[in-house]
C-alpha cells in the first residue's frame, strides 16, 4: 500500500509539535514505554527520561520535525 506523500508530511509536523508544546506529555508516555519494556530502576535510560536534558532535547527535535514536516507539506503542494 503506498501512503501519500502529504501523509508523511502531516505526521512529521504533529509530533514535531507534540515534542515542541507537550514535552512533559512525551515524556510521560516514555516513562510508561520504559514500565512497559521492563527497563529497570536505577539505569541511565530511565534517569535520562527523567531529566530536563531530555525536555530539551524534545523541544529541539519539536522544531526540527515542524520545520522539515512543513517543508515536506510545501514540496508536496508544489509537486501536485
Amino acid at each position: 500500500m503506498k501512503v501519500p506523500f502529504w501523509v508523511f508530511a502531516g505526521l512529521t509536523v504533529i509530533f514535531g509539535v507534540a515534542c515542541l508544546f507537550f514535552p512533559k506529555s512525551v515524556q510521560a508516555i516514555a516513562t510508561r514505554a520504559l514500565d512497559v519494556a521492563a527497563v529497570p530502576e536505577g539505569t541511565k535510560l530511565r534517569a535520562y527520561v527523567r531529566s530536563d536534558s531530555y525536555l530539551f532535547n524534545l523541544r529541539f527535535i519539536g522544531v526540527l520535525s515542524s520545520v522539515a514536516g512543513l517543508f515536506f507539506l510545501y514540496a508536496a503542494s508544489k509537486a501536485r
